[in-house]
């Protein structure tokens, strides 16, 4: 199996205390990885390492076998940060123009942009909605807008930082559902952080649980567990 992002003995630390300490993790090709944890376990900061936001003190981070700080191939990396719909309520922009906005970093005419994000559009089941103001939409159809834009651009590795927060239940398992379609029916590998655990666990492939500085892959019965108690692992 292909190793799309290999993680290797990864710390870090804002002041003295290290808030991820020896952390390692692979992504393979096909993965639906999802990543559990309290508030403040340090889930936000292992995505901006993962992004080259920040550095880490010690450890390494490969894309594709590449150097992180060597890495060229970005366009391959899909990303929809937190709390991206709350900030769309009063844009002055359809549906369309978010969804193409993702593509104008590509040598392609806006005639071929706009058939690229149709499709995605369609895909997510929003296309009807194309010349709506995306400020007039529920969290849900925004959620699914932004995930149309990130995948128009045709990442192979799709990271999700709380992608349910502000989505109501309903749309919350609709999106889980689709996500599960693009994990198994396009090979599409997603990598998402959630306080999900109860979904996360029916609809990810993989669950690793983030907490005290160190990351642990679970089980199916230590998922039943922490169901039912605090994240917490030795």
């Amino acid at each position: 199996m292909e190793k799309i992002i290999e993680v290797l003995g990864l710390s870090f630390s804002y002041t003295d205390e290290e808030i991820l300490k020896n952390v390692s993790f692979t992504v393979s090709k096909g993965d639906f990885l999802s990543i559990i944890g309290s508030n403040g376990a340090g889930k936000s900061t292992l995505l901006k390492l993962l992004l080259n936001i920040i550095k880490p003190q010690r450890g390494a981070i490969l894309y594709f076998g590449e150097d992180i700080e060597k890495f060229k191939g970005w366009q391959k990396i899909g990303y929809v940060p937190q709390n991206a719909i709350l900030n769309l309520d009063s844009f002055p922009a359809t549906v369309l123009e978010i969804a193409t906005s993702g593509l104008y970093s590509q040598k392609i005419g806006m005639k071929e942009r706009k058939k690229i994000a149709r499709e995605y559009l369609s895909k997510l089941g929003v296309l009807d909605l194309e010349k709506s103001l995306i400020g007039k939409l529920s969290g849900g159809q925004k959620q699914r807008v932004m995930l149309a834009r990130t995948l128009a651009a045709n990442p192979e590795i799709l990271i999700l930082d709380e992608p349910m927060a502000g989505v109501d239940q309903e749309a919350s398992q609709n999106l889980y559902g689709l996500l599960k379609d693009l994990n198994e029916k396009e090979n599409l590998t997603i990598l998402m952080v959630t306080h999900d655990l109860l979904r996360a666990s029916n609809f990810s492939k993989r669950v690793l649980c983030l907490e005290e500085g160190s990351l642990v892959e679970l089980d199916r019965k230590q998922i039943e567990h922490e169901l039912f108690h605090k994240h917490k692992h030795p």
